[in-house]
């Protein structure tokens, strides 16, 4: 692994970490009642059961464990220029790059995600900002576009 490699496994891992220790840690002190979808404006506009602070740190948990396992297969993927023996390797480091970075930002964006929700909970201000969100989709767009760029037109070594 590359500094690259550790540095976006690192992140990931806070982001995981941050994502079952906010629910852990806030659980008993929820309103029976918490925020369950926000608006365009960041405001909470839909309400479940406290209980349903649960699905994002088990789902951002399966996605961490898909995207751990999926970064030791590059081979396996679909890519859109045609793998030959001169282009394997470095296709396949853009694509491990590509998976571990999306990895640490679905984590880091999980962990946001979570923390705006037990803000909204305990009426701590408006807990979700929207621009953070945007931030987060720009990134992951950016990102994607770079991968993009660099595997079709970008001659690799």
């Amino acid at each position: 692994m590359t500094s690259f490699d550790m540095l976006l496994e690192a992140l990931a891992a806070v982001g995981l970490i941050l994502l079952l220790v906010l629910p852990i840690w806030n659980f008993y002190d929820l309103p029976d009642t918490i925020p369950t979808h926000f608006n365009h404006l960041g405001e909470p506009d839909q309400y479940g059961s406290k209980n349903q602070v649960w699905i994002l740190p088990v789902l951002g948990t399966g996605l961490f464990v898909l995207f751990t396992i999926l970064a030791r297969f590059p081979h396996i993927y679909n890519y859109a220029v045609r793998i030959t023996e001169e282009n394997a390797a470095s296709q396949y480091r853009m694509a491990v790059y590509l998976i571990r970075g999306l990895k640490a930002m679905c984590m880091l964006l999980f962990a946001y995600i979570i923390w705006a929700t037990v803000q909204g909970a305990l009426q701590h201000g408006t807990p979700l900002d929207n621009r953070v969100m945007f931030g987060f989709m720009g990134s992951i767009g950016l990102f994607l576009a770079w991968y993009i760029f660099r595997s079709v037109w970008v001659k690799q070594p």
